[in-house]
């Protein structure tokens, strides 16, 4: 069924894109016929012709034809403008799908738009949630890395998600959208294993208790000295299988996770990685390694896995 839907998918995009271009091209066809019959003297055909009208309170002869020529070329202008958001939004679309993704989603909030990339698999659905500002494909590409890389060695389903906004309400709406995509694929017994960098990771500390069918969550260097009378009983509350946090030493909030050591449990893991940053520049691999790690026990086999401690 996922098969069929992708060609499906694929099918309107390439009808509605061939529909587009054959219109732009049409568009500038005539706008550059009727150009080359004003000869280029726009000003002085204008003139002439307001002139004539003012005069007249009439337009005759070859004005009268000039005046149709503009007017086709004020039309095209407006259709070929008209058409640039699609042009653009198409074009982004076939961009994206060469990187590498099933499927990709673009949703309005408010005077933003998410973009999700999909990579369809099974039941089991790690959900990324990039930080603020973040793109749904990531720095250097590294959340389409983490995707394809989970989806070839467990199988599952792999969703990214930009993050425009850093609205908590983003994430109901996202949770919602990931019950309509199971519910599609009439999944009874679905499972999200959440992973978020920075604000991503931020959300998940907070919401991430509210909803049973997240079993596991990965949460790298979200900061701790925003909300934290909402993040501290938002981890408590978490009643999944496990919850990791890991934390650079670069990162800022590093050095207040003495004071959440406290919540250190069965369930709640702190992992510290040596030399990080907020962004893991320059330990990318190790980046990527993360939910392989943590979601699915991979092992390890970038040359930095031996920063991580507990």
């Amino acid at each position: 069924m996922i098969h069929h839907k992708l060609n499906f998918n694929k099918f309107v995009l390439c009808i509605k894109s061939s529909a587009i271009t054959l219109a732009v091209i049409l568009c500038i066809g005539l706008i550059t016929v009727c150009c080359s019959r004003l000869d280029f003297k726009f000003v002085t055909v204008i003139k002439n012709i307001v002139s004539e009208y003012n005069n007249t309170k009439d337009i005759t002869g070859e004005n009268s034809t000039n005046f149709v020529y503009l007017i086709y070329i004020l039309g095209g202008i407006l259709i070929i403008a008209f058409l640039i958001p699609y042009i653009i939004g198409i074009t982004r679309i076939i961009l994206s799908k060469k990187a590498g993704f099933d499927e990709i989603n673009i949703v309005k909030q408010g005077d933003k738009e998410i973009t999700y990339g999909i990579i369809h698999g099974n039941n089991t659905i790690v959900f990324i949630k990039a930080g603020m500002n973040g793109t749904y494909y990531g720095y250097k590409n590294k959340y389409i890395t983490i995707a394809k890389k989970l989806y070839k060695k467990h199988g599952c389903t792999v969703i990214t998600a930009s993050n425009p906004n850093g609205y908590m309400d983003d994430f109901k709406s996202e949770m919602k959208s990931i019950e309509a995509f199971a519910y599609y694929h009439k999944w009874q017994d679905f499972q999200v294993y959440y992973m978020g960098h920075s604000n991503g990771a931020c959300l998940g500390m907070i919401h991430g208790y509210k909803y049973p069918f997240i079993k596991k969550m990965l949460l790298i260097n979200g900061p701790l000295s925003i909300n934290p009378h909402k993040i501290i009983p938002g981890l408590q509350q978490f009643d999944g299988e496990k919850i990791n946090l890991v934390y650079g030493s670069k990162d800022p909030s590093f050095s207040l996770l003495n004071k959440f050591s406290e919540l250190e449990s069965d369930k709640i893991e702190i992992t510290r990685v040596n030399g990080a940053s907020h962004n893991f520049n320059g330990a990318l691999n190790l980046f990527v390694s993360l939910p392989g790690l943590f979601f699915f026990g991979d092992e390890i086999k970038c040359k930095n896995a031996k920063v991580l401690s507990k």
